[in-house]
């Protein structure tokens, strides 16, 4: 994979400074040359010439990662545009109409990025790179909180191969608490996926006409719950292309 970044320069926007160099650094070590920004403003002002790919987060404290896409496809229709997101109100629909490569749910995995944006500049890697990403889906679902043994009813709303959002309508747990979780996937033959999570955010009513619930990243699946869940994306990826043909010309 070193050969495919080789001299590559990749822009990395998200007001996380942690995240921002854990990204430089995952690069780099890769041979990417990396430009880093806290917003999407300084990207924009330090200009998108000679620029072989951008990750940049959706929330920004100076503008949106949405800008940066629409500024990106001015210069470029080809460039790897991958959005971070950790929320759940962003349209994956809409994304991908004004030209995003993927979308992803934080928290990912970096390694997993990396192996996506790869097969973006180099589709003979063989990576795959939509299937790192999120999609939209609602998968009814039930949290079993592991502080009060309770059972809570919700709904995935989105679900990448590292983690959900899951939607809840009342009791919303505690952030870096474990959960255990189960789903069923009801397109073509039923897929039961069963496991442990943590919840790495957490959304309550926020009066913004937001869904209330919690993002999840997924912990010590099973060899089974693996493949089970690498079928659901193959599903959800083709849906993903059927509608993305629409809009190409």
């Amino acid at each position: 994979m070193r050969r495919i970044f080789e001299n590559k320069t990749i822009i990395i926007v998200d007001a996380d400074l942690d995240l921002r160099e854990m990204l430089a650094f995952e690069f780099r070590s890769r041979g990417a040359i990396t430009r880093e920004f806290g917003n999407v403003q300084l990207a924009i002002e330090a200009g998108l010439n000679s620029v072989n790919g951008i990750i940049t987060e959706v929330y920004t404290p100076r503008g949106s990662g949405i800008d940066l896409l629409v500024q990106a496809r001015k210069f470029s229709q080809t460039v790897p545009v991958i959005l971070t997101n950790g929320f759940s109100d962003i349209s994956d629909a809409e994304a991908f109409r004004l030209g995003a490569s993927a979308v992803f749910l934080k928290p990912f995995d970096l390694k997993v990025l990396a192996r996506a944006l790869a097969g973006m500049l180099d589709p003979k890697s063989g990576q795959s790179a939509r299937r790192a990403a999120r999609y939209p889906t609602d998968i009814p679902t039930e949290l079993r909180l592991m502080r009060t043994a309770r059972k809570v009813a919700g709904r995935i709303f989105n679900i990448s191969r590292t983690g959900a959002f899951v939607h809840l309508a009342n009791e919303v747990p505690e952030q870096g608490e474990i959960v255990n979780f189960a789903f069923r996937f009801e397109k073509g033959p039923a897929i039961q996926v069963r496991g442990k999570a943590v919840v790495r955010w957490t959304r309550a009513d926020s009066g913004q006409d937001l869904p209330t619930g919690c993002g999840i990243e997924f912990q010590d699946l099973t060899e089974n719950a693996q493949a089970e869940m690498a079928r659901i994306l193959e599903s959800l990826n083709a849906d993903h292309d059927k509608w993305v043909s629409q809009f190409r010309p």
